[in-house]
């Protein structure tokens, strides 16, 4: 179906693009997914792309062959427009996605350290707290939102969510940054 090309192009197009390596379940919450449709939209493609099963929760989602990415984004080489992914729309995709995230989840003192002006070095179970208390997608959101951006277009939904962010929430990224 139509919507269903549009889901392995979105997921596959983000998985080509992603800066970091993310689990399938840190990919549903960075797109904004139901739970399951990762898993569900690539098991037809095994064969180019390592999914974790579901009972391994830190697995990340590999790509096999290197070349496959350069082949999707390059309409020399891909030449069915219904798999060809756009870089730059992408990218506006993910810094959308990014932006929303931040401006959903980023709050005053995430890791509840008292007393506030205490350095992250000098709270003894930091690394620990942060992973509790800052989801992946989000630590993935605050680190690379400004390279998607600056890969991506810039639209009215972008500028009203950067608005809304540095208004709101510039204090509470630098914080988790």
């Amino acid at each position: 179906t139509p919507e269903a090309a549009a889901r392995v192009k979105m997921v596959v197009g983000s998985i080509v693009l992603l800066k970091d390596q993310l689990s399938p379940q840190n990919l549903e919450d960075l797109l904004g997914l139901k739970r399951g449709l990762v898993r569900r939209t690539l098991r037809p493609l095994r064969s180019i792309l390592v999914v974790p099963d579901a009972d391994q929760v830190n697995g990340v989602i590999r790509i096999i062959h290197p070349s496959f990415p350069d082949f999707l984004v390059d309409e020399s080489k891909c030449t069915r427009p219904d798999i060809l992914i756009s870089p730059k729309f992408q990218h506006t995709i993910l810094a959308e996605r990014c932006l929303q995230i931040m401006n959903d989840n980023l709050c005053r003192n995430p890791c509840k350290i008292a007393p506030t002006c205490v350095a992250n070095i000098d709270v003894e179970d930091f690394p620990t707290r942060f992973a509790r208390s800052v989801p992946v997608h989000v630590q993935y959101a605050c680190r690379h939102w400004s390279r998607h951006l600056c890969e991506g277009h810039i639209t009215q939904d972008i500028i009203a969510l950067m608005s809304t962010f540095v208004r709101n929430h510039l204090l509470h990224w630098l914080e988790v940054s």
